[in-house]
């Protein structure tokens, strides 16, 4: 095992032993009267099963894989905040969906990702994923497009 994946096994620990205490803690807040109410602990509950899930990937995952191509200089850096800016900018006039699923398929450009499969699926599931996550289970007001207005 190279020294790299070390430090990701350490780092995956250290975020899994968060993530499950995080997750207990929730445990002590006030319950809800209402059914349909999720109450305070779902949103820190929802993190702490994403932060768990992402820990085990990354203790899991083969030392020889790169998660990411690699690349060296500024410009993907660079690429990313001019695309973040352009997008939160853009945001309120085109709603979430279509902007977010151009913008995530930017920003795997900028990262060297050429596979039209991920181009494609991980902007479109991530962002619907989202969507119905914030805009539609914990209703946080997110910028409506036609695609929004439709699903909603």
């Amino acid at each position: 095992m190279d020294k790299s994946h070390l430090g990701d096994r350490v780092v995956a620990g250290i975020l899994l032993a968060l993530a499950v205490g995080m997750f207990l803690y929730t445990l002590t807040f006030p319950g809800t009267l209402q059914p349909t109410d999720p109450g305070t602990a779902a949103f820190p509950r929802i993190l702490a099963v994403a932060l768990a899930a992402l820990a085990v990937v990354l203790l899991l995952r083969p030392s020889e894989v790169a998660l990411l191509p690699e690349r060296s200089g500024a410009f993907p850096v660079v690429g990313i905040v001019v695309l973040t800016a352009i997008y939160a900018a853009v945001l309120p006039i085109l709603g979430f969906l279509i902007l977010t699923i151009v913008y995530l398929a930017g920003a795997l450009l900028l990262m060297k990702v050429r596979k039209v499969v991920y181009l494609v699926l991980v902007p479109v599931v991530l962002s619907f994923a989202l969507f119905g996550l914030f805009g539609l289970l914990l209703e946080v007001p997110l910028p409506y497009g036609l695609p929004e207005r439709i699903l909603t």
